[in-house]
């Protein structure tokens, strides 16, 4: 699989399968898109269309433990765009321990609040 924009769609396929066991974090996200671009590198323009088309269905946000091992997820508000540059400007800030949990993406349906 190339960047192709006729690619996104697969990712976000790929994507929203991972979903359906709970949440995907930003590592696991570009892990997913490591493994189907095959070894190509991928620059932020290409992962904000995927992360685009994913929120279709899709929210990103944050995760945050409540108790007993339930996590809370709180969608970020704002465009598409802004959301998508918010995702990409967390995971450049974020040192490369906590880049992993930049932020993390889940169904609409399964979402808890908003912020």
């Amino acid at each position: 699989m190339s960047t192709n924009p006729e690619d996104t769609s697969r990712l976000v396929q790929l994507v929203t399968e991972a979903l359906q066991s709970d949440l995907v974090s930003a590592g696991e996200f570009g892990q997913i898109i490591a493994d189907a671009v095959s070894g190509g590198s991928v620059g932020s323009e290409f992962i904000s269309n995927v992360l685009a088309a994913l929120l279709n269905d899709v929210e990103i946000g944050n995760a945050v433990s409540v108790d007993d091992g339930y996590v809370k997820f709180i969608a970020w508000r704002g465009s598409v765009a802004s959301r998508c540059e918010r995702a990409i400007r967390q995971a450049q800030a974020a040192t490369e321990s906590d880049r992993e949990f930049a932020f993390w993406l889940c169904l609409k349906k399964n979402v808890d609040e908003y912020e």
